[in-house]
């Protein structure tokens, strides 16, 4: 950042480091083209992998520059990541991760935001943090951060905003709340503890290769087939289905089978009713998961756990929730992902899913469980 860099030497650069460098991480409070245009040379002229997070408080931020991110991301989703982070409570921070491609990190915080002023003009101070235990310290606060990927329609909303309050007009209130809306969606699932990092680019290149051959495209279809008939089987999403519904449910495959041993908690018909009505309803809370989930739970019936739970969540929105499964487990585990069971690791699972494939485009669930399958028998 500009001016003054504690801890540097005197000939550090910082364009140079972001140019050579294998991942950059940009955590802005507010982003203008003018700073954008100061590092976009080097830094997309580079290989690294760019993650960005940017925030929207104070109507600061460039709507224009928040679209040519998006058309970015989409051209190389891969490389390129922008999220943005809710604006309550304020979002604040400024800071520069930088990877070298030998594994050597240092950070920049200080007082400069991604503006022509912050990286150029302005009177600005920052530090040079390069100790590994900072460093990781560090990574692991971003890591845990609110934020929600960059959309259209958050853009489209926030330019609302950004349009009253350079008139000088007060009158935004109904597009912040929209905006605010869209940016603290399901926060809930968000808080849980961030997963380690893992081979994402290597996972996206092998699940899309797989998606592509005809044994993925029918596979994909018989998940849609067998979504179908469970949304039947079940009465989705009224869920008044009788115990030979619920038998039948257990007969199909799609998703993942079901242990036939704990068919005989369709005795307990009218419990299960109401407590899939719960599950699917709206926002799930890690409370109300772990009263699903949990032996003692104040929700739970013997034989609900995490791989039939996810297969009814990922039915009801194959957008928004993943299956969780052995064969998944033990996928995600080949590319260094390692997830447990339980009510806390399945959001943490599916929050992190929902970002990770949310850089193919929508996330899709289903298609998740294709490749699953596919890769955990070739193994």
């Amino acid at each position: 950042m500009a001016n003054m860099i504690i801890g540097a030497s005197k000939d550090f650069q910082l364009l140079d480091s972001l140019h050579h460098a294998s991942v950059v991480t940009l955590v802005m409070a507010f982003a203008k083209r003018s700073g954008w245009k100061n590092i976009k040379e080097p830094l997309l002229g580079g290989a690294a992998q760019i993650n960005i997070v940017v925030g929207l408080n104070f109507a600061i931020t460039d709507p224009s520059l928040l679209y040519d991110w998006l058309e970015l991301q989409a051209q190389e989703p891969y490389r390129f990541r922008v999220e943005v982070a809710p604006t309550d409570p304020v979002f604040h921070p400024k800071v520069i991760l930088v990877e070298s491609p030998h594994g050597d990190r240092f950070a920049i915080v200080g007082s400069g935001n991604l503006t022509g002023g912050g990286l150029g003009t302005n009177v600005e101070c920052g530090v040079l943090v390069d100790e590994e235990a900072h460093i990781n310290e560090l990574t692991l606060w971003i890591s845990g951060l609110a934020r929600s990927p960059l959309t259209h329609n958050i853009i489209e909303e926030y330019e609302i905003v950004h349009a009253a309050a350079h008139q000088g007009f007060r009158k935004a209130k109904r597009a912040e709340a929209r905006l605010r809306l869209l940016l603290n969606k399901s926060l809930s699932e968000r808080r849980s503890r961030p997963l380690p990092p893992w081979n994402i680019t290597d996972f996206l290149k092998d699940m899309d290769r797989h998606l592509a051959t005809s044994e993925g495209v029918e596979s994909l279809k018989d998940r849609i087939n067998g979504a179908r008939e469970i949304r039947t089987a079940l009465d989705m999403p009224n869920f008044g289905f009788n115990k030979a519904n619920w038998e039948y449910f257990y007969g199909i495959v799609e998703f993942g089978r079901i242990r036939q041993s704990y068919k005989t908690m369709s005795a307990e018909t009218p419990k299960l009713r109401l407590t899939l009505k719960l599950l699917t309803a709206g926002s799930l809370q890690e409370e109300t998961l772990e009263q699903i989930l949990a032996v003692d739970g104040l929700h739970h019936v013997r034989g609900l756990g995490t791989n039939l739970i996810s297969k009814i969540l990922t039915v009801s929105d194959r957008n928004r929730w993943p299956v969780f499964n052995h064969r998944v487990k033990k996928t995600l585990s080949s590319y260094g992902l390692s997830v447990d069971w339980g009510a806390t690791h399945y959001l943490s699972f599916a929050a992190t899913m929902r970002d990770v494939l949310s850089r193919r485009g929508q996330p899709d669930f289903w298609a998740l469980d294709v490749f699953c399958e596919w890769a955990s028998r070739e193994m």
